[in-house]
C-alpha cells in the first residue's frame, strides 16, 4: 500500500530525498547476510545514496562473492535501460566491500542484520 506522502508528513516520516534531514545522514552502513535479502537492501540503499560506505558481510567468502557480482549485475543492467549513467554505476560501486570479518562493522553508522532466518544464527550474530 502506497502511502501519500501528506500522511507520512502528518505522522512524522520524513524522506531525506525530499526534505533536508535534521540529524546527520549515515555515512557508514553495514549489512549482515549476503545471502538472499541482503545484498538487494545494500543495492537499494548504494543507488539511492552512492555515498555510503557499505560493507556486506558473511559467514561465507562464496555469498560474499555472489553479493558483489549482483551488485555488478545490477549496476549493469541500470546502465543498459539507459536508468543509470556510467558514473552513477561506478559510485555505487566505490565504497562498496564484502568480508567474513565481523571487525568491520565497527564504526558503522547503521547494521542491518539480513541473515538466514535461523535463530540461532541471528543469536551468534547479535552476541558478536
Amino acid at each position: 500500500m502506497c502511502i501519500p506522502y501528506t500522511v507520512h508528513a502528518m505522522v512524522g516520516l520524513r524522506n531525506p530525498l525530499i526534505e533536508t534531514p535534521t540529524r546527520p545522514m549515515p555515512a557508514r552502513v553495514a549489512v549482515i547476510g549476503a545471502g538472499t535479502i541482503g545484498p538487494d537492501i545494500g543495492y537499494y540503499l548504494k543507488s539511492a545514496r552512492p555515498e555510503l560506505d557499505l560493507v556486506l558481510v558473511d559467514v561465507e567468502q562464496s555469498a560474499i562473492d555472489r553479493a558483489l557480482a549482483r551488485f555488478e549485475a545490477y549496476a549493469a543492467k541500470a546502465r543498459a535501460r539507459g536508468k543509470m549513467s556510467e558514473s552513477e554505476a561506478a559510485a555505487v560501486m566505490r565504497g562498496l566491500r564484502g568480508t567474513t570479518d565481523y571487525a568491520a562493522i565497527r564504526g558503522a553508522d547503521w547494521v542491518l542484520e539480513a541473515a538466514t532466518e535461523d535463530l540461532a544464527l541471528k543469536q551468534r550474530i547479535f552476541a558478536a
